[in-house]
């Protein structure tokens, strides 16, 4: 077995620090709104950084602030196979009731799903103002009222079409099945 040996629990230090930091933030907030880690961020997730001694070399060590509250807050600490997912989409976030167990390609899909990727949500906003400033389809016709239909595209797009190209496609559809029965 090579890489990094998992580690089964948190020190007891490092809960009590979380529950200390958060007790306040949890009280103001209430049970519903996040909780933002009042403490440094690393990737837009909170970062706890306990002391600890006892250790044969004393140093400090870091963790992720979300999954100690995970682990605080009565759950049990997640396999491997499971990775800890905000449902609020905010990173910063420690709030247990905004915290659930998802396998790495589910969260990976979720995240593609609601757009969380920031990339993904730029281009999509670009793509769409291109669409959108357009005043012509692509064989010249004006997008007007009348000479447009609005239609969802199966990746869930808004997306419209030119009337007066259908009517020309439909209309050379139907010429080219009349001479294919022809004899």
């Amino acid at each position: 077995m090579t890489g990094r040996r998992a580690r089964t629990k948190f020190p007891d230090k490092a809960i009590a620090k979380l529950v200390d930091l958060m007790a306040p933030i949890a009280v103001d907030q209430g049970p519903g709104r996040c909780w933002p880690w009042p403490g440094p961020l690393r990737g837009g997730y909170g970062v706890l950084s306990v002391w600890l001694p006892e250790r044969q070399k004393a140093r400090s060590r870091s963790f992720a602030a979300h999954r100690v509250a995970w682990v605080a807050y009565g759950n049990r600490f997640p396999n491997s196979a499971l990775t800890i997912d905000h449902m609020c989409c905010n990173k910063a976030c420690v709030n247990p009731a905004h915290l659930r167990l998802m396998t790495a390609v589910d969260n990976s899909a979720d995240a593609m799903r609601r757009l969380r990727n920031h990339h993904m949500a730029i281009l999509h906003d670009r793509r769409q103002a291109a669409l959108n400033a357009r005043t012509q389809c692509g064989k010249g016709h004006e997008f007007t009222a009348g000479n447009i239909r609005w239609h969802v595209t199966p990746g869930g797009r808004q997306g419209r079409t030119c009337l007066e190209c259908e009517r020309q496609r439909m209309l050379r559809r139907e010429v080219h099945v009349y001479e294919s029965r022809k004899f």
